[in-house]
């Protein structure tokens, strides 16, 4: 009997506290023969090691003094496996006992990347509008489909393929943003697999989501414009699509689509004052990341 390929469930954590438990909880209850779990944290209080050290003794706990951006954990945690396949999750996201079993099926049958879905953990009209404006890309639909970019709530790769692009960027919080670019320089195709269904637990107010968006925004318009060597006419030229609204209608229309394929069309309508003013908060960062470089 063939063994199944051996999994390492990573979760990066800082003051996680509020979800953690529950989220571990899910991830101990999958219905896959061969897995590990490692929690990195890096919290500057012992509340997120309580937890799992008293409540969860079969993961791994590695506990960090310096503080680590997101995928400076995640890629601790690789450093700390010997597993084949590698899944990237949140201390906020809780998955149904088949949700290991349909990632590895998705590699299985397409290779690449595969991404599983993300659905709302909560019935709130304030969560449901963060959700549909954070990711409504990734909301579950009917097949299987190429995508452009990973959700590290929700990513299965292999060891190889990780390696192979030289792993997650320490220092920026759109990490997940410079792999996906990564893994498409190196012919590594991105699929997203909506039967792997996970759900977010949105802890944010509306302003702290609004600022996020912002900072977000920035930072993709900084990345993008260095990644692909924007001229001074380049950058003008996205600057006037968001100003003429081009980029605003844009996204509109991908989130109306995604909506309705993902049968949430209702939904989105209801929230869209939320989900649209988090898109008006990253176009405006991002066009404040064109204007400052510019002048560079």
């Amino acid at each position: 009997m063939t063994l199944p390929p051996a999994i390492a469930l990573i979760i990066p954590s800082y003051n996680s506290f509020r979800t953690i438990e529950q989220s571990l909880n899910s991830f101990c209850k999958q219905d896959y023969a061969l897995y590990e779990i490692i929690v990195v944290d890096s919290s500057p209080n012992n509340l997120v090691k309580q937890i799992v050290t008293n409540h969860f003794p079969q993961i791994k706990f590695i506990h960090s003094k310096e503080r680590l951006l997101p995928h400076a954990a995640r890629n601790v945690g690789v450093k700390n496996t010997s597993s084949e396949l590698l899944i990237f999750t949140d201390p906020d996201i809780y998955a149904p006992p088949n949700w290991i079993k349909c990632l590895v099926e998705s590699y299985q049958q397409h290779g690449g990347v595969s991404i599983g879905s993300l659905m709302n953990h909560t019935n709130s009209w304030l969560d449901w509008g963060i959700h549909l404006g954070k990711f409504d890309s990734f909301l579950p639909e009917p097949a299987t489909r190429p995508i452009g970019f990973c959700a590290t709530a929700n990513m299965l790769c292999s060891r190889a393929d990780f390696e192979k692009v030289g792993g997650f960027e320490n220092d920026e919080m759109l990490g997940d943003l410079l792999i996906s670019w990564k893994f498409t320089e190196n012919n590594i195709p991105i699929f997203l697999a909506p039967q792997a269904v996970a759900a977010h637990h949105h802890t944010q107010t509306y302003f702290n989501f609004l600022h996020e968006r912002y900072v977000r925004g920035a930072d993709f318009g900084r990345l993008r414009r260095a990644e692909f060597h924007w001229t001074k006419f380049n950058t003008f030229k996205h600057i006037l699509m968001i100003v003429v609204g081009i980029r605003f209608a844009s996204l509109i229309i991908r989130e109306t689509i995604h909506a309705w394929k993902a049968k949430l069309l209702l939904k989105f309508l209801y929230t869209m004052p939320i989900s649209l003013s988090g898109q008006v908060s990253w176009l405006w960062g991002e066009m404040n990341a064109y204007l400052r470089q510019r002048n560079d």
